[in-house]
């Protein structure tokens, strides 16, 4: 999951979407689907063969 703390200062319905994304980005790393590189950039596994 990321490392930076929750911006409280963003509407409730803009934390929880990104909330929503980490958590899905986290799921498909688990799974092997994406690998993360760096900045906000993944590539899928099979992009990387």
């Amino acid at each position: 999951m990321q490392d930076e703390p929750e911006d409280l200062s963003l509407p409730a319905d803009e934390r929880t979407t990104r909330l929503s994304f980490w958590s899905f980005v986290e799921q498909k790393k688990q799974i092997g689907e994406i690998v993360m590189q760096t900045g906000s950039e993944f590539t899928s596994k099979a992009e990387m063969t």
